[in-house]
């Protein structure tokens, strides 16, 4: 009814405590740790307050009255009617009033001022809030930026005393999702919650598993200084993150500066895996080149990992020319020409990796020391590819070498004929004597039957 004399509605012993009703983001921790003993933070700057507000009102002051003409009536009566006529861009006084000669005006940049500076950071100090002045404004850039920034800045203890309460209110906050479930229906928001767990490969088993809530701490812990310190210690160790932490250091980065929505249009999204397969791509290109040449780096490439598979191949394979052209003996270049030409096509191939890498500031050292072992290899392989030009016979050596072969070729055909020949008449010498000692054997046979018969008929 309005009236305000009941409660709408109570239940008793509803929470065990207070601490899952509410939690307290307290400035200080009190003098005992105790709730009650907890000031605030108003009376540790009321003296200094008060006493800059004096001050401040006193340097007005003076700074008005030095400002102002000093003028001295004659007597009381012209007091009373003394006044001032304007005319125009011209001003008459009475004449009975005397200008008096100005005084000296206080000082107040060596009186007034270094007091105010004084009692402010002392101010500061008691309520334990950063130092404008920890940067020289007049220095560094840096410093301009900081001293900008640094009225909103909070202390370390500062910060950690409200992620401690803020850490507490999520548990809190935790634990009633955990006592809701996901299947009452009097709380969808909860309900498609778990849904998006699940669909993320959470469990509600899991959900209950957890036991407290460690909130995101922010870079810096809220101290502007802090925080540019981090992101330039970041920058200096970037070369040591791999692309996926690259990717989400200079997305926070501009995130910090402008915002998420539009750090996206500058830095997308990190992909979630950290497994790289360019260096098996890099590798799966080095066998390609050698049938396709005109392979060249699409966009979206890890630059980095595809110059140091490309240029790895490039020096095993020089190395390899290298111990064909030096070996003791006569030595064949035939077989490095295809190894040379392969070598020129991965230097080609390693060239735009190596410019985009070269525009990225965060791989200078890198792009260094890919370059200085770029031309190494390629001084490597001009060297033997000059070498196997110089083993490589001349026309006239070659067609002179050509005439020897064919020569050697014809004498080693016609020897071949004439051992053939020689071979065909052995045989028919062979089967020609066969066939006689065949012949003579047959009359010997019937010459030998013939006597037995006439034997035989000569007996009967």
């Amino acid at each position: 009814d309005g009236s305000g004399e009941d409660f709408l509605f109570q239940r008793r012993s509803r929470y065990a405590d207070g601490t899952k009703v509410f939690t307290l983001f307290t400035a200080r921790i009190g003098r005992n740790g105790k709730l009650h003993s907890v000031r605030g933070d108003l009376w540790r700057a009321y003296p200094e307050a008060q006493a800059i507000n004096r001050l401040r009102c006193a340097a007005l002051d003076s700074t008005a009255h030095s400002m102002a003409i000093l003028l001295q009536p004659a007597d009381a009566e012209s007091m009373e009617d003394f006044a001032l006529v304007l005319n125009g861009p011209v001003a008459w006084l009475p004449p009975e009033a005397n200008v008096i000669q100005q005084r000296a005006t206080p000082n107040l940049a060596q009186n007034a001022l270094p007091m105010i500076q004084d009692l402010t950071s002392t101010m500061r100090e008691n309520l334990g809030l950063s130092r404008p002045d920890s940067y020289d404004p007049a220095n560094t850039q840096r410093g301009q930026q900081f001293q900008q920034l640094s009225l909103g800045s909070l202390t370390g203890a500062q910060v950690t005393r409200f992620y401690r309460s803020w850490g507490r209110t999520l548990t809190s906050q935790w634990e009633r999702i955990v006592a809701i479930g996901p299947n009452n229906s009097r709380y969808p928001e909860i309900q498609r919650f778990y849904e998006r767990l699940f669909m993320r490969g959470v469990t509600p088993e899991e959900v209950a598993a957890v036991d407290r809530i460690e909130p995101y701490r922010a870079a810096g812990n809220g101290s502007v200084g802090h925080r540019m310190q981090a992101y330039d210690m970041g920058m200096q160790t970037i070369q040591m993150l791999d692309e996926v932490g690259r990717a989400r250091f200079l997305r926070d980065k501009y995130a910090e500066q402008f915002g998420r929505d539009i750090a996206a249009q500058y830095v997308g999204r990190p992909q979630k895996p950290r497994f790289v397969i360019d260096a098996r791509l890099a590798e799966l290109e080095n066998s390609a080149l050698k049938d396709n040449p005109e392979l060249v780096p699409m966009p979206g490439e890890n630059d980095l990992v595809h110059a140091q598979v490309h240029l790895g191949k490039a020096g095993e394979t020089v190395q390899r020319v290298m111990e064909m052209l030096t070996q003791k003996g006569q030595v064949d270049p035939a077989p490095a020409i295809p190894e040379l030409q392969y070598v020129e096509i991965l230097l080609g191939h390693t060239q735009p990796h190596l410019a985009a890498i070269s525009e990225d500031p965060t791989r200078r050292q890198a792009f260094s020391e890919l370059q200085k072992a770029f031309q190494q290899i390629g001084a490597r392989f001009k060297s033997m590819s000059e070498l196997a030009q110089r083993l490589t016979p001349t026309e006239q050596v070659q067609q002179e070498h050509l005439s020897a072969m064919q020569m050697k070729m014809q004498e080693h055909q016609l020897n071949m004929q004439i051992v053939a020949e020689n071979h065909q008449q052995q045989v028919q010498l062979r089967a020609a004597d066969l066939q006689h000692k065949i012949a003579a054997r047959k009359a010997q046979t019937d010459a030998k039957v013939a006597t037995t018969l006439t034997a035989a008929i000569a007996s009967k």
